[in-house]
């Protein structure tokens, strides 16, 4: 924001290219066929999110675009999900960046994350190693 002299609430909303988030968030929706709500970074609750169901769409500052003047980092939160589920929203989201020109790669610090649950499991149990 200060390297672009954007002010925060502006920041917050849109992508720095003047795109507006919630219509981001829409194409998003549909292409997913689920609900994704569209905000700042981490300013929507993850707890509602997980008893609703929702995806979450928010602009991410840390997130390194090719383009400064035209691109802005975004990140995509899903609830949480069963293998079977993730694997048929990954390719729909995958599908939904290749037709909309979104990119991730080692070079923009982008990527993928995921979080894995295994029941009975305890983090006594867990070997770093």
């Amino acid at each position: 924001a200060n390297r672009n002299d954007v002010y925060w609430p502006y920041r917050e909303r849109r992508s720095s290219d003047g795109v507006n988030m919630e219509a981001v968030a829409e194409t998003i929706s549909q292409a997913l066929g689920a609900e994704v709500k569209a905000g700042g970074y981490h300013n929507i609750s993850r707890s509602d999110q997980q008893r609703e169901g929702f995806w979450i769409l928010e602009t991410d500052g840390s997130l390194e675009p090719d383009d400064d003047g035209y691109e802005a980092g975004i990140e995509l939160v899903s609830p949480a999900l069963s293998l079977e589920e993730m694997k048929v929203a990954f390719a729909k989201v995958a599908e939904w960046a290749e037709d909309n020109g979104a990119y991730t790669g080692k070079e923009n610090k982008t990527g993928l994350h995921m979080n894995v649950s295994v029941p009975g499991y305890s983090l006594e149990k867990l070997d770093l190693c």
